[in-house]
């Protein structure tokens, strides 16, 4: 929590004389609610009310906890890049613990955000870094579509602390490159390989073929 306090801090806009709810905090709530699984701005509002007496020991709501309509003004404020780099910044201190159960299996992957699609616009495809185990996303770049990944990858790759992790690539991100990335980051990778690396693919056939185990 206390890294919460220290990292969310940005000046209000409004009116402070019509102010309610004081900015900051209601990002934290948004922060800490959507960790816990909180979806929407009625389920924030619900995590709000159902852990206020825990909440009040860090956040101020001296007129109450906001309603997800406040809540929703509120976020209209913030630029979303904001958002994403407090949800960043969170997800990099979660996996630098020095707890072993933290030493994860890292997956990168793109998808293809069919609903936001129109007549004028083509649906973002986003290249994210997430683990299964935990349900959580460190990190995510956007690109225009998936054939752009290649170049992607070395991007995302910087923002990440991997150390100890094992990070796993479909065919797409088999490239020397990123395999090089990875290793200098002190990390392990699991790429896949398809027949169009045909020396590698022919190598690595060639090798579990003529193997002894």
């Amino acid at each position: 929590m206390k890294h919460f306090m220290e990292t969310v801090q940005m000046e209000d806009p409004r009116q402070q004389h019509k102010v309610k709810h004081m900015l900051q905090d209601v990002i934290r709530l948004v922060l800490i609610a959507t960790l816990a699984g909180a979806d929407t701005l009625v389920d924030i509002e619900f995590f709000g009310e159902c852990h206020a007496e825990t909440l009040a020991k860090y956040l101020s709501f001296p007129n109450g906890m906001p309603s997800h309509d406040t809540i929703g003004r509120v976020l209209q404020l913030v630029d979303p890049t904001y958002l994403y780099e407090l949800q960043t910044n969170w997800n990099q201190f979660f996996i630098q613990t020095n707890d072993p159960a933290m030493n994860k299996i890292i997956n990168i992957d793109g998808k293809t955000m069919r609903g936001n699609a129109s007549k004028d616009q083509k649906a973002n495809h986003i290249l994210s870094a997430w683990s299964k185990v935990d349900g959580v996303c460190f990190g995510q770049v956007t690109v225009n579509d998936k054939s752009n990944e290649i170049t992607a990858i070395p991007k995302l790759l910087d923002t990440l602390h991997l150390e100890k992790m094992i990070v796993t690539l479909d065919a797409m991100g088999t490239q020397t490159d990123v395999a090089t990335d990875i290793v200098q980051k002190k990390a392990d990778y699991v790429l896949a390989i398809k027949e169009d690396h045909k020396l590698l693919y022919q190598d690595i056939t060639d090798y579990f073929c003529h193997a002894l185990f």
